[in-house]
C-alpha cells in the first residue's frame, strides 16, 4: 500500500498527469454528446425492414473485439500494478492502470449500447412496445456509460489531488 500512495504521490507531482485527466474528461464528454445526438434515440435513422429481420435473425453482438479490449485492459492493470511494485515510472503506471480500469469498465457499456442498438433495430419489426421497450434500454445503456465515465474521472481526479 505505500509503493501505491507513493507512486500516486510521485504521479500527482508530475504535471503530465493531468493529461491523462484531460483525455478521461475528453472520453466522457464525447459519450455525452453520443448520447445527447443518438440517432436512434431521435429517431432520424432510417431502419430498413429488411435490416431490422436481419438483426432478429442474428442477434449476437459480441465479438473478438471485446475479447481483446478485455484482456488488454487486464494486462495493462497488471503491468501497471507490477510498475507500482517495482517503483518504475510512476506516471507510465498510473497511466496503464488507468487505461486498464477504463478498458474493463466501459467496453461492457460499450457492448451494452451495441446489443441496445440491435435490440432497437430487431423491434421494429415486432411492434412498438417492443419498440419503447428497446428505446428505454439503449437510453439507460447510454445513461450507464456516461456515469461510468464521469465516476472514473472523478476518482482519477481525486486521487491526484489527494496525493
Amino acid at each position: 500500500m505505500n509503493m501505491l500512495i507513493e507512486t500516486l504521490q510521485q504521479a500527482s507531482a508530475n504535471p503530465y498527469s493531468w493529461g491523462i485527466v484531460a483525455l478521461i474528461a475528453m472520453v466522457a464528454v464525447i459519450s455525452l454528446i453520443k448520447f445527447r445526438t443518438c440517432p436512434y434515440l431521435h429517431h432520424t435513422k432510417e431502419i430498413s425492414p429488411s435490416e431490422s429481420q436481419s438483426q432478429v435473425d442474428q442477434p449476437f453482438v459480441a465479438g473478438p473485439r471485446f475479447v481483446i479490449v478485455m484482456l488488454a485492459g487486464i494486462a495493462a492493470i497488471l503491468t501497471g500494478l507490477s510498475m507500482v511494485s517495482q517503483q518504475v515510472n510512476p506516471l507510465l503506471a498510473l497511466l496503464l492502470i488507468v487505461l486498464g480500469i477504463f478498458a474493463v469498465q466501459i467496453e461492457p457499456a460499450m457492448l451494452r449500447i451495441r446489443e441496445s442498438v440491435a435490440r432497437l433495430v430487431a423491434a421494429q419489426v415486432q411492434g412498438p412496445d417492443q419498440v419503447a421497450a428497446a428505446e428505454e434500454r439503449l437510453r439507460y445503456a447510454h445513461i450507464w456509460l456516461v456515469t461510468a465515465n464521469i465516476t472514473i474521472l472523478c476518482c482519477v481526479v481525486l486521487a491526484l489531488l489527494a496525493f
